[in-house]
């Protein structure tokens, strides 16, 4: 999939490619300096992991967990999952209630 953005002065091209577990991006910048322009290259390469691994590792470590489609009014692109992830216990109240005491 290919995407691009442009602005007055810049511009930005992604190109996703998905194989099994991993997602490579290909990202090439145009940014005019001076007369000319300057181009970028970079590549990102991701691991994806289902949401149900990611809970189910962070359960087995100790944590509750709970999933997020959004952080305040943003929503999350589809496929995308946000965690909270609190071990028992370990919270700042419960610190600085320890350390008053």
């Amino acid at each position: 999939m290919r995407n691009f953005i442009i602005g007055k002065d810049w511009a930005v091209l992604v190109e996703n490619r998905e194989r099994k577990n991993f997602l490579t991006r290909q990202i090439t910048t145009f940014r005019k300096v001076g007369r000319f322009y300057r181009r970028g290259r970079e590549t990102h390469t991701l691991r994806l992991y289902r949401s149900s691994d990611i809970t189910a590792a962070l359960r087995r470590t100790g944590f509750s967990v709970r999933t997020l489609r959004g952080y305040g009014d943003t929503r999350f692109w589809p496929g995308l999952t946000g965690f909270v992830a609190r071990k028992p216990g370990n919270s700042t109240s419960a610190r600085k209630k320890r350390s008053l005491g």
